[in-house]
């Protein structure tokens, strides 16, 4: 057995402690049935990971609802006696908005370094990190360029140019940008109706319970959440329309 064996089963039992603690010392309708369960889901999924430093590993690995969340806390005040509260700081911003963070701590030459693609890795002997076409490397590139960062990428580590040879594309390698542009236009529609809060619901009938749930965790209003939710839309929107 490796030493990286051993410390996965280390770190793995400590969440099952976490997890049977939390189980003895209050019912599971006060903790949250729904919370172990994502909990148990994380910890499957990941290996296992050290008790506090990987709280945020196992919300993102989960993508556990707003509900979920909450009963999360709970489920961790119970079982670490500790008093905390699950935040997210970037709920109601762009992925532009999230870069622009990068430039606020002068972390501008880190971006050549990072990848964001569905095809990952590609190891092309070209040396192209990213195919250049799929969705996620589309959102980066948007997202860099809404926050002033795009000198910072460097683009010979796409395989392809969505923005400089879009006409040399083939039909494959157009889908994906044709899906973002359908989706900006759906967002458009949205925000553009005379009366977008009902509008949002109607095109997206699962963000009313969300707003719900969101309005309950940050103690705003529905019609305060619906409007954050609307600004959203609206802020993608421009991002997109600078470039598509």
């Amino acid at each position: 057995m490796t030493e990286r064996d051993k410390y996965e089963r280390k770190v793995g039992r400590q969440w099952e402690d976490v997890l049977n603690l939390a189980r003895s010392q209050a019912p599971l309708d006060e903790v949250g049935d729904e919370a172990i369960q994502c909990l148990t889901k994380a910890l499957n999924k990941t290996g296992g990971l050290p008790c506090l430093e990987g709280i945020f590993d196992i919300v993102e690995s989960a993508a556990p609802t707003t509900v979920q969340l909450a009963a999360l806390e709970r489920l961790l005040k119970v079982a670490l006696d500790v008093d905390l509260r699950i935040e997210n700081p970037c709920l109601f911003m762009t992925k532009g908005d999230m870069c622009k963070s990068i430039a606020s701590i002068k972390a501008e030459d880190s971006v050549g370094d990072t990848v964001t693609c569905d095809s990952f890795p590609l190891r092309l002997p070209n040396g192209a990190t990213h195919c250049g076409h799929c969705t996620s490397c589309i959102l980066r590139r948007l997202s860099l360029r809404a926050a002033g960062l795009a000198p910072f990428d460097n683009h010979a580590k796409y395989q392809h140019d969505i923005f400089g040879e879009y006409q040399r594309l083939n039909q494959r390698s157009k889908f994906d940008i044709h899906l973002v542009r359908q989706q900006v236009w759906t967002f458009t529609k949205i925000v553009n109706d005379e009366y977008p809060d009902a509008a949002v619901y109607s095109q997206f009938p699962d963000l009313y319970m969300t707003s719900t749930e969101l309005s309950a965790k940050l103690g705003e209003s529905s019609s305060d959440i619906t409007e954050h939710l609307v600004d959203l839309l609206s802020a993608y929107v421009a991002e997109c329309d600078q470039y598509l």
